[in-house]
Protein backbone atom coordinates (compact mmCIF):
# COMPACT_ATOMS: atom_id res chain seq x y z
CA UNK A 1 0.00 0.00 0.00
CA UNK A 2 1.22 3.47 -1.12
CA UNK A 3 2.14 5.60 1.85
CA UNK A 4 3.51 8.93 -0.21
CA UNK A 5 2.30 11.00 -2.18
CA UNK A 6 4.88 10.56 -4.97
CA UNK A 7 4.10 6.38 -5.41
CA UNK A 8 1.23 6.96 -6.64
CA UNK A 9 2.02 10.55 -9.28
CA UNK A 10 1.63 10.41 -13.21
CA UNK A 11 3.76 12.13 -15.64
CA UNK A 12 1.87 14.92 -17.95
CA UNK A 13 3.82 16.85 -20.69
CA UNK A 14 6.22 19.94 -19.18
CA UNK A 15 6.76 23.49 -21.09
CA UNK A 16 8.67 26.02 -20.59
CA UNK A 17 7.62 29.89 -19.54
CA UNK A 18 8.38 30.71 -23.00
CA UNK A 19 6.09 28.21 -24.63
CA UNK A 20 3.48 29.65 -27.18
CA UNK A 21 0.22 29.76 -26.60
CA UNK A 22 -0.18 27.97 -29.91
CA UNK A 23 1.74 25.11 -28.69
CA UNK A 24 0.12 24.59 -25.59
CA UNK A 25 -3.30 24.20 -27.42
CA UNK A 26 -1.11 21.55 -29.44
CA UNK A 27 -0.44 20.01 -26.29
CA UNK A 28 -3.78 19.47 -25.31
CA UNK A 29 -5.07 18.66 -28.71
CA UNK A 30 -2.82 15.60 -28.61
CA UNK A 31 -3.70 14.95 -24.91
CA UNK A 32 -7.66 14.77 -24.44
CA UNK A 33 -7.09 13.13 -20.75
CA UNK A 34 -4.57 15.61 -19.16
CA UNK A 35 -6.18 18.00 -16.89
CA UNK A 36 -2.72 20.65 -17.17
CA UNK A 37 0.47 21.16 -17.64
CA UNK A 38 2.87 22.10 -15.76
CA UNK A 39 5.69 25.26 -16.19
CA UNK A 40 9.19 23.87 -15.55
CA UNK A 41 12.16 26.56 -15.03
CA UNK A 42 15.80 25.52 -16.81
CA UNK A 43 16.88 23.84 -14.01
CA UNK A 44 13.83 21.48 -14.12
CA UNK A 45 12.01 23.01 -10.76
CA UNK A 46 8.09 23.18 -11.11
CA UNK A 47 7.15 26.98 -11.23
CA UNK A 48 3.62 26.81 -12.72
CA UNK A 49 0.93 25.22 -14.04
CA UNK A 50 -1.36 25.54 -16.81
CA UNK A 51 -4.59 24.05 -16.35
CA UNK A 52 -6.82 23.24 -19.58
CA UNK A 53 -9.84 25.20 -18.01
CA UNK A 54 -8.08 28.11 -17.30
CA UNK A 55 -6.36 28.01 -20.82
CA UNK A 56 -9.63 27.76 -22.68
CA UNK A 57 -11.46 30.09 -20.22
CA UNK A 58 -8.29 32.96 -21.36
CA UNK A 59 -8.81 31.90 -24.97
CA UNK A 60 -12.59 32.57 -24.96
CA UNK A 61 -12.74 36.18 -23.42
CA UNK A 62 -12.57 38.98 -26.10
CA UNK A 63 -9.23 39.30 -27.98
CA UNK A 64 -8.26 36.10 -26.07
CA UNK A 65 -7.23 33.88 -28.86
CA UNK A 66 -5.05 36.59 -30.61
CA UNK A 67 -3.70 37.70 -26.77
CA UNK A 68 -2.52 33.90 -25.83
CA UNK A 69 -1.98 32.02 -29.22
CA UNK A 70 1.17 33.73 -30.16
CA UNK A 71 2.61 35.40 -26.86
CA UNK A 72 4.58 33.17 -24.52
CA UNK A 73 2.45 31.23 -21.88
CA UNK A 74 4.05 33.20 -19.04
CA UNK A 75 1.41 35.58 -18.92
CA UNK A 76 -1.74 33.20 -17.83
CA UNK A 77 0.67 30.83 -15.68
CA UNK A 78 -0.76 29.90 -12.00
CA UNK A 79 2.28 30.93 -9.99
CA UNK A 80 1.46 29.61 -7.10
CA UNK A 81 0.61 25.68 -7.50
CA UNK A 82 0.62 23.34 -4.63
CA UNK A 83 3.73 21.48 -4.52
CA UNK A 84 4.66 18.75 -2.53
CA UNK A 85 7.95 16.48 -1.80
CA UNK A 86 7.78 13.18 -2.74
CA UNK A 87 8.05 11.65 0.70
CA UNK A 88 4.86 13.65 1.76
CA UNK A 89 2.54 11.33 3.03
CA UNK A 90 -0.57 10.81 1.15
CA UNK A 91 -3.31 11.95 4.31
CA UNK A 92 -1.03 15.35 4.72
CA UNK A 93 -1.17 16.27 0.93
CA UNK A 94 -4.87 15.95 1.21
CA UNK A 95 -5.36 17.97 3.97
CA UNK A 96 -2.76 20.85 1.95
CA UNK A 97 -4.95 20.21 -1.36
CA UNK A 98 -8.02 21.28 0.80
CA UNK A 99 -6.64 24.10 1.91
CA UNK A 100 -6.20 25.83 -1.92
CA UNK A 101 -8.79 28.91 -2.91
CA UNK A 102 -12.44 27.27 -4.17
CA UNK A 103 -11.06 27.91 -8.07
CA UNK A 104 -7.82 25.85 -7.59
CA UNK A 105 -9.38 22.67 -5.31
CA UNK A 106 -9.36 20.67 -8.54
CA UNK A 107 -5.86 21.45 -10.06
CA UNK A 108 -3.09 19.07 -10.26
CA UNK A 109 -1.04 18.39 -7.00
CA UNK A 110 2.75 18.61 -8.42
CA UNK A 111 5.22 16.46 -6.98
CA UNK A 112 8.95 17.52 -6.21
CA UNK A 113 11.83 15.63 -5.74
CA UNK A 114 15.47 16.92 -4.46
CA UNK A 115 13.65 20.44 -5.72
CA UNK A 116 13.08 18.69 -9.61
CA UNK A 117 10.07 18.30 -11.15
CA UNK A 118 8.61 14.34 -10.86
CA UNK A 119 5.29 14.33 -11.56
CA UNK A 120 1.64 15.08 -10.48
CA UNK A 121 -1.28 13.71 -8.49
CA UNK A 122 -5.25 14.46 -9.91
CA UNK A 123 -7.99 15.28 -7.41
CA UNK A 124 -9.86 12.04 -8.77
CA UNK A 125 -6.48 9.53 -7.89
CA UNK A 126 -6.11 11.24 -4.43
CA UNK A 127 -9.49 11.15 -3.12
CA UNK A 128 -9.36 7.12 -4.68
CA UNK A 129 -6.32 6.71 -2.61
CA UNK A 130 -7.48 8.19 0.53
CA UNK A 131 -10.99 5.90 0.19
CA UNK A 132 -8.75 2.44 -0.53
CA UNK A 133 -6.65 3.45 2.89
CA UNK A 134 -9.37 4.62 4.70
CA UNK A 135 -10.52 0.85 4.26
CA UNK A 136 -7.49 -0.75 5.23
CA UNK A 137 -6.81 1.42 7.88
CA UNK A 138 -10.86 0.18 8.89
CA UNK A 139 -10.29 -3.15 8.46
CA UNK A 140 -7.53 -3.21 11.15
CA UNK A 141 -8.63 -0.70 13.61
CA UNK A 142 -10.02 -1.73 16.81
CA UNK A 143 -13.93 -1.15 16.12
CA UNK A 144 -14.19 0.19 20.00
CA UNK A 145 -11.93 3.11 19.76
CA UNK A 146 -10.80 3.13 15.67
CA UNK A 147 -7.46 3.18 16.44
CA UNK A 148 -4.83 1.29 14.38
CA UNK A 149 -4.71 -3.13 15.97
CA UNK A 150 -2.27 -5.13 16.41
CA UNK A 151 -1.18 -5.54 13.08
CA UNK A 152 -0.51 -2.25 12.78
CA UNK A 153 1.27 -1.81 15.85
CA UNK A 154 3.51 -4.72 15.02
CA UNK A 155 4.73 -3.14 11.56
CA UNK A 156 5.47 0.30 13.43
CA UNK A 157 7.53 -1.49 16.03
CA UNK A 158 9.16 -3.00 13.36
CA UNK A 159 10.18 0.05 11.33
CA UNK A 160 11.11 1.73 14.71
CA UNK A 161 14.00 -0.66 15.34
CA UNK A 162 16.22 1.09 12.25
CA UNK A 163 15.47 4.10 13.77
CA UNK A 164 18.06 6.41 15.37
CA UNK A 165 15.94 7.68 18.08
CA UNK A 166 12.73 6.62 19.27
CA UNK A 167 10.13 6.71 22.32
CA UNK A 168 7.65 3.80 23.20
CA UNK A 169 4.88 4.24 25.40
CA UNK A 170 2.83 2.12 27.15
CA UNK A 171 -0.32 2.92 28.22
CA UNK A 172 -2.76 1.02 30.60
CA UNK A 173 -5.58 1.36 33.06
CA UNK A 174 -5.06 0.40 37.04
CA UNK A 175 -8.29 -0.91 38.35
CA UNK A 176 -10.14 -1.18 35.43
CA UNK A 177 -11.61 -4.56 35.88
CA UNK A 178 -13.10 -3.61 38.93
CA UNK A 179 -14.67 -0.59 37.73
CA UNK A 180 -16.48 -2.69 34.73
CA UNK A 181 -17.64 -5.13 37.47
CA UNK A 182 -19.41 -3.08 39.31
CA UNK A 183 -20.61 -0.06 36.58
CA UNK A 184 -20.95 -2.50 33.47
CA UNK A 185 -19.39 -3.37 30.22
CA UNK A 186 -20.88 -0.03 29.25
CA UNK A 187 -19.34 2.35 30.95
CA UNK A 188 -15.86 0.52 30.94
CA UNK A 189 -15.95 1.13 26.91
CA UNK A 190 -16.91 4.92 27.47
CA UNK A 191 -13.94 4.80 29.46
CA UNK A 192 -12.18 3.66 26.67
CA UNK A 193 -12.92 5.60 23.94
CA UNK A 194 -12.32 8.72 25.99
CA UNK A 195 -8.80 7.77 27.03
CA UNK A 196 -7.91 6.98 23.50
CA UNK A 197 -8.94 10.09 22.53
CA UNK A 198 -7.32 11.66 25.42
CA UNK A 199 -3.85 9.70 24.28
CA UNK A 200 -4.03 10.54 20.73
CA UNK A 201 -4.76 14.09 21.02
CA UNK A 202 -2.11 14.52 23.55
CA UNK A 203 0.43 12.43 21.87
CA UNK A 204 -0.14 14.70 18.57
CA UNK A 205 0.17 17.79 20.24
CA UNK A 206 3.31 17.11 22.48
CA UNK A 207 5.17 14.99 20.08
CA UNK A 208 3.80 15.76 16.13
CA UNK A 209 1.30 14.85 13.80
CA UNK A 210 3.67 11.83 12.60
CA UNK A 211 3.19 10.19 15.88
CA UNK A 212 1.48 6.71 16.05
CA UNK A 213 -0.93 6.05 18.59
CA UNK A 214 -2.68 2.66 18.53
CA UNK A 215 -4.97 0.30 20.94
CA UNK A 216 -3.44 -3.11 21.74
CA UNK A 217 -6.60 -4.14 23.38
CA UNK A 218 -8.98 -3.62 26.29
CA UNK A 219 -7.11 -0.85 28.63
CA UNK A 220 -3.90 -1.22 26.41
CA UNK A 221 -2.61 1.44 24.51
CA UNK A 222 1.01 2.45 22.79
CA UNK A 223 2.49 5.68 21.43
CA UNK A 224 5.35 5.76 18.92
CA UNK A 225 7.53 9.12 17.56
CA UNK A 226 10.99 9.59 16.80
CA UNK A 227 12.52 11.26 19.46
CA UNK A 228 13.05 11.25 22.96
CA UNK A 229 10.97 14.29 24.09
CA UNK A 230 8.45 12.10 26.16
CA UNK A 231 8.14 13.64 29.30
CA UNK A 232 5.64 16.13 28.34
CA UNK A 233 3.44 13.76 26.69
CA UNK A 234 3.00 11.67 29.70
CA UNK A 235 2.50 14.69 31.96
CA UNK A 236 -0.31 16.02 30.00
CA UNK A 237 -1.80 12.92 29.57
CA UNK A 238 -2.03 11.88 33.16
CA UNK A 239 -3.24 15.74 33.97
CA UNK A 240 -6.17 15.08 31.84
CA UNK A 241 -6.92 11.54 32.06
CA UNK A 242 -7.45 12.30 36.37
CA UNK A 243 -9.62 15.04 35.34
CA UNK A 244 -11.63 13.46 32.94
CA UNK A 245 -11.91 9.98 34.83
CA UNK A 246 -13.93 11.22 37.49
CA UNK A 247 -16.64 12.17 35.11
CA UNK A 248 -17.17 8.01 35.31
CA UNK A 249 -17.83 7.60 38.76
CA UNK A 250 -20.93 8.41 40.55
CA UNK A 251 -21.04 11.39 43.10
CA UNK A 252 -20.82 9.20 45.90
CA UNK A 253 -17.70 7.33 44.75
CA UNK A 254 -15.99 10.40 43.66
CA UNK A 255 -16.24 12.11 46.71
CA UNK A 256 -14.60 9.30 48.76
CA UNK A 257 -12.28 8.06 46.01
CA UNK A 258 -12.53 4.57 45.75
CA UNK A 259 -15.81 1.85 44.79
CA UNK A 260 -16.37 -0.89 46.66
CA UNK A 261 -16.65 -4.44 44.92
CA UNK A 262 -15.85 -8.32 44.75
CA UNK A 263 -12.58 -8.80 44.11
CA UNK A 264 -10.87 -12.19 42.35
CA UNK A 265 -11.78 -14.16 45.34
CA UNK A 266 -15.13 -12.75 45.64
CA UNK A 267 -14.33 -10.81 48.61
CA UNK A 268 -15.73 -7.09 49.26
CA UNK A 269 -12.79 -4.79 48.52
CA UNK A 270 -11.99 -1.23 47.78
CA UNK A 271 -10.67 -0.11 44.88
CA UNK A 272 -9.35 3.59 44.08
CA UNK A 273 -10.48 5.60 41.37
CA UNK A 274 -8.65 4.69 38.32
CA UNK A 275 -5.47 5.90 37.17
CA UNK A 276 -3.25 5.38 34.07
CA UNK A 277 0.30 3.83 34.04
CA UNK A 278 2.77 4.98 31.35
CA UNK A 279 5.64 2.53 30.63
CA UNK A 280 8.77 4.38 28.56
CA UNK A 281 10.69 2.85 26.72
CA UNK A 282 13.30 4.25 24.57
CA UNK A 283 16.85 3.76 22.18
CA UNK A 284 18.80 6.04 23.99
CA UNK A 285 20.75 3.69 26.06
CA UNK A 286 20.36 0.52 24.63
CA UNK A 287 19.80 -0.92 20.91
CA UNK A 288 16.39 -3.14 21.46
CA UNK A 289 16.94 -5.82 18.51
CA UNK A 290 13.35 -7.55 18.17
CA UNK A 291 9.89 -6.62 19.56
CA UNK A 292 10.38 -9.47 22.42
CA UNK A 293 13.14 -7.51 24.25
CA UNK A 294 11.23 -4.11 23.86
CA UNK A 295 8.03 -6.10 25.27
CA UNK A 296 10.44 -7.01 28.37
CA UNK A 297 11.45 -3.88 28.73
CA UNK A 298 8.15 -2.43 28.81
CA UNK A 299 6.87 -5.39 31.28
CA UNK A 300 9.70 -3.95 33.62
CA UNK A 301 8.82 -0.63 33.51
CA UNK A 302 4.98 -1.06 33.43
CA UNK A 303 5.54 -3.14 36.87
CA UNK A 304 7.42 0.09 38.63
CA UNK A 305 4.72 2.12 37.35
CA UNK A 306 2.03 -0.05 38.81
CA UNK A 307 3.90 0.28 42.49
CA UNK A 308 2.65 4.37 42.49
CA UNK A 309 -0.43 4.73 43.37
CA UNK A 310 -1.25 7.54 40.86
CA UNK A 311 -1.33 8.61 37.74
CA UNK A 312 2.39 8.55 36.53
CA UNK A 313 4.75 7.21 33.94
CA UNK A 314 8.19 5.34 34.25
CA UNK A 315 11.17 5.55 32.10
CA UNK A 316 13.49 3.21 33.79
CA UNK A 317 14.96 5.62 35.85
CA UNK A 318 12.11 7.26 38.20
CA UNK A 319 8.72 6.64 38.16
CA UNK A 320 7.14 10.40 37.48
CA UNK A 321 4.19 11.65 38.84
Amino acid sequence: MEKYIGEIAKQVPTISPDTLGEDVNDIFEKNKYIEGVVVLSSDQKPVGLITKIQFYQALGKRYGYALYMRRPIKILIEDMPLIVDYGTPILEASKLSMKRKQENLYDYIIISQNDKYYGVVSIRVLLLKISEIRVIDAKYSNPLTGLPGNQKIEEKLKELLSKEKYSILYFDLDNFKAYNDLYGFKNGDGILQATGKIIKENVFIHAGSNSFVGHIGGDDFIALFLHYNYEDVCKSICKEFNIRIKEFYNQMDRARGYIITDNRHGVKEKFPIMTISIAVVTNREYKYNSIEEISESAAIMKKKCKEVWNSCYCDGIVCNL
